[in-house]
C-alpha cells in the first residue's frame, strides 16, 4: 500500500481471503507487487491477459 512502511500480504484460497501487514520494507529495497498462482492446469496466457485487462480498466477509472 502506497506510503506504508510495512509490506502488505494478501492471500486467497478458494473463497477464503485474508490480508495483513508483514515485515518492514528494507531501506533501498525495490517495492513491487507479486501474484503467485498455485494450481494444476492453469492457463498462463488467459490469466495474464485477464489481469492485464483489469489493470487497464482500473487505470481508466483512477
Amino acid at each position: 500500500m502506497a506510503g506504508e512502511p510495512k509490506q502488505y500480504v494478501f492471500q486467497g484460497v478458494h473463497m477464503l481471503l485474508d490480508g495483513e501487514f508483514g515485515r518492514d520494507w528494507h531501506d533501498g529495497e525495490p517495492r513491487g507487487n507479486r501474484l503467485v498462482f498455485i494450481g494444476r492446469h492453469l492457463d498462463r496466457t488467459t490469466l495474464e491477459r485477464d489481469f492485464t485487462a483489469c489493470l487497464a480498466t482500473a487505470g481508466a477509472t483512477a
